[in-house]
């Protein structure tokens, strides 16, 4: 269900307006486990030329 539904939010930098956030995007894998919505995947884009694609599998960062 959720494969067939993409997930993105603009990510705002410091000093950003409310309506011009130009930090990147950051994508999201969404799924059910348990009855549950659980994020499974983060991926951050940021905006161009200041860095590179990051992607996170769900439950590989340590705290």
């Amino acid at each position: 269900m959720f494969d067939k539904m993409p997930v993105s939010a603009s990510v705002a930098r410091d000093g950003d307006g409310n309506r011009c956030p130009r930090g990147g995007n950051a994508f999201y894998d969404l799924d059910i486990q348990d009855n549950r919505l659980v994020l499974t995947r983060l991926c951050f884009q940021p905006m161009q030329p200041f860095g590179r694609d990051i992607e996170v599998t769900a439950g590989t960062l340590e705290d």
